[in-house]
């Protein structure tokens, strides 16, 4: 994301009353402008919507990540087995129960993700919310 872009981001989100102040606080200093990768073919498609995991085909817990239109269905979407709370927040979607399990060790329900493999790096988890904020989930003013 330019840095245009992020001053716009930063201007609606304050202006929508969500919760997001401030989007650079997400990011890592040293890869803030680091993701230029397609997040879908190099990390989530490989990392999450492989053969036997999240993707459309036979999703794990009927939960598909191989597409932008599955991420946007997340939006307000509970999640399976965890007291109903939202996939991705509509106030602030790196709130949800689905960066829970990809940042935490030890989600509060359910395993961490991914369930193979290492765990995201702090640039995949970078490019992922990045993805979230400007793909899936741009907070609109109102």
């Amino acid at each position: 994301m330019s840095r245009r872009g992020v001053v716009l981001f930063a201007l609606l989100a304050s202006a929508c009353g969500g919760r997001i102040t401030d989007p650079e606080a997400f990011f890592q200093p040293a890869s803030r402008f680091a993701c230029e990768v397609d997040v879908m073919e190099t990390i989530i498609k490989p990392r999450c919507a492989n053969a036997g995991c999240h993707e459309s085909k036979a999703p794990a817990g009927g939960l598909a990540l191989d597409s932008i239109a599955a991420w946007q269905g997340l939006v307000n979407q509970p999640a399976f087995g965890c007291n109903k709370a939202p996939l991705l927040s509509p106030t602030n979607p790196l709130e949800g129960h689905l960066f829970e399990k990809v940042e935490d060790a030890r989600p509060r329900c359910g395993s961490p993700m991914p369930m193979t493999g290492a765990r995201l790096t702090a640039a995949e988890l970078d490019c992922l919310r990045r993805f979230v904020l400007t793909e899936v989930a741009p907070l609109e003013a109102p």
